[in-house]
């Protein structure tokens, strides 16, 4: 399903406030994991200094996103037994936050339900529900016309936006910030986006009770069926949780999606196959070009963006502890000028 975002939401922030680490500690190819991450790095750096030189945004950007994308299929390469933990879950929300050309689906992105060692918030699962909340609201906006009740009509579809993702949450069931974790404390799994959101749409949801009295979201504004069919308003959010996330008991033994297993990443239309590292390979069993020659630490990837099948690797020989997106990738006065971003 296609869903659009409004650019709106990534206005202020940028790479440069990405905090979200990915380590080898703990995976089940901590070697394998290093030297990939190394080579993303490296990667990112040469292409930083190229874009540098063409005194180019839209080139930095490109950089910090296929860094973000080269460090989660490292990750799934040689980390599999972690993929539930929050430190993976969080960096997916975070590059789909940051970068224009983020798409779902995204391997091992949300948490299914009853896996081991997972992370005590789905914030997978919170991230969809917003964004199925902000389609709705643009879909809503755009139809609301211009005839005199358009301005309401507009208010309205805001207020059903933020209700939406808040009360699907706070009813239980399990698709958002509240339901899905009641006792974290929701600013860190997406409320200060939700909060964010208000204020970027230059509206106050505690002052949205009459209007949602008056609009029913969903006959009337086309939003999505929340649990018990009531929209909340301002009066009804419970109090916030208090905890902080944390990985569930459990070890993860195998590959949930099997030792080989491929995937399209639609953010560069490239297809992914993806060969599980086993447990000290150090790198040596990532996966084999199509030649059958051995890849060292990454995916192999079947590159369509253009058309063709090219084939490619990303591998390294180099070592290093862990990565983040490349601080300083955006400058801070970037002005995002078009409307509409497609996320899938």
């Amino acid at each position: 399903m296609q869903m659009s975002l409004p650019l709106v939401l990534l206005a202020g922030l940028s790479l440069a406030e990405a905090a979200i680490t990915l380590t080898s500690n703990g995976c089940v190819d901590t070697l394998g994991f290093e030297q990939c991450a190394k080579a993303a790095s490296d990667m990112a750096s040469a292409c930083i200094s190229k874009a540098d030189s063409d005194r180019s945004q839209t080139e930095t950007i490109a950089c910090g996103c296929a860094q973000y994308q080269a460090n989660y299929n490292c990750y799934v390469t040689h980390c599999w037994n972690r993929v539930w933990e929050c430190e993976y879950q969080e960096y997916l929300v975070e590059y789909l936050k940051q970068c224009p050309i983020a798409k779902t689906p995204l391997p091992y992105f949300p948490i299914p339900d009853n896996v081991q060692d997972s992370c005590s918030c789905n914030v997978g699962k919170i991230y969809n529900a917003f964004i199925d909340a902000i389609d709705k609201s643009n879909t809503c906006i755009s139809k609301a016309g211009a005839g005199s009740n358009a301005f309401t009509t507009m208010e309205a579809c805001k207020c059903c936006m933020v209700s939406e993702t808040l009360s699907t949450a706070i009813l239980l069931l399990p698709l958002s910030i509240y339901g899905t974790c009641p006792t974290t404390n929701q600013d860190l799994v997406g409320l200060t986006i939700v909060e964010n959101q208000e204020k970027l749409y230059n509206m106050n949801f505690n002052e949205c009770a009459s209007l949602l009295s008056k609009y029913n979201c969903v006959s009337d504004l086309g939003f999505s069926s929340v649990p018990g069919d009531k929209y909340l308003g301002p009066n009804d959010i419970p109090a916030k949780g208090t905890n902080s996330l944390t990985n569930g008991a459990g070890t993860v033994t195998a590959p949930a999606s099997g030792t080989v297993f491929t995937y399209t990443d639609l953010a560069n239309k490239s297809v992914y196959t993806v060969t599980a590292a086993s447990a000290g390979s150090g790198g040596r069993s990532g996966s084999k070009t199509t030649g059958g020659s051995d890849s060292g630490a990454g995916p192999t990837v079947q590159s369509s963006a253009s058309g063709g099948q090219a084939s490619q690797t990303t591998s390294s020989k180099n070592s290093g502890v862990s990565v983040m997106a490349r601080k300083g990738l955006v400058a801070s006065g970037l002005v995002v000028s078009l409307f509409m971003l497609d996320i899938a």
